[in-house]
């Protein structure tokens, strides 16, 4: 895991770290076999401690959610920026931008109920629909611009996530 590199070998270190120091996995098979045994106080016990893990998971993968998306966002943006100056952006490029708007807008199931982060993925997301909507039309330096933003907004919102992880640890 810690030869893939980016955000996705981050996140499975982090990932299979949490879940080791929450010792997830006993915490299954005590579960498993105190449910078995007809131990129910004891099976609840377990159980209580599998979720704390899946939660401290979960925490990472909103953290990392935007980090994803803005690598997402980046790679559309090299394509954008070789393009010619009155070249027309091809469909796969326009749809592509589509996925990284489509992406943002779901982080809001993701990410903290908290009115900056509503703030910085609403910017991100209307941000991400103008960048494709400029693309579509052909206007590449409007287009770049908005993919700025949209890096802009999930950047700030990844280092709210990691602030706040940090805070819960």
């Amino acid at each position: 895991v810690r030869g893939w590199g980016g955000p996705v070998a981050n996140l499975a270190t982090d990932g299979l770290r949490i879940l080791k120091a929450a010792d997830v996995g006993k915490h299954v098979d005590r579960a498993e076999a105190e449910l078995l045994a007809r131990k129910l106080p004891e099976t609840v016990t377990h159980q209580d401690g599998v979720l704390k893990g899946l939660r401290d998971l979960l925490k990472v993968l909103e953290r990392t959610q935007g980090a994803l998306n803005a690598e997402k966002q980046e790679e559309v943006r090299k394509e954008t920026k070789q393009l010619e100056p009155e070249q027309p952006a091809p469909q796969a490029l326009v749809e592509k931008q589509a996925e990284v708007q489509k992406a943002v807008a779901e982080l809001e199931q993701a990410r903290p109920d908290t009115p900056a982060a509503a703030r910085l993925n609403e910017q991100a997301e209307n941000a991400a629909q103008d960048a494709t909507t400029k693309l579509f039309e052909g206007e590449k330096d409007a287009a770049l611009a908005e993919q700025g933003e949209v890096l802009g907004n999930l950047a700030a919102l990844e280092q709210l996530l990691t602030e706040g992880t940090m805070e819960a640890d």
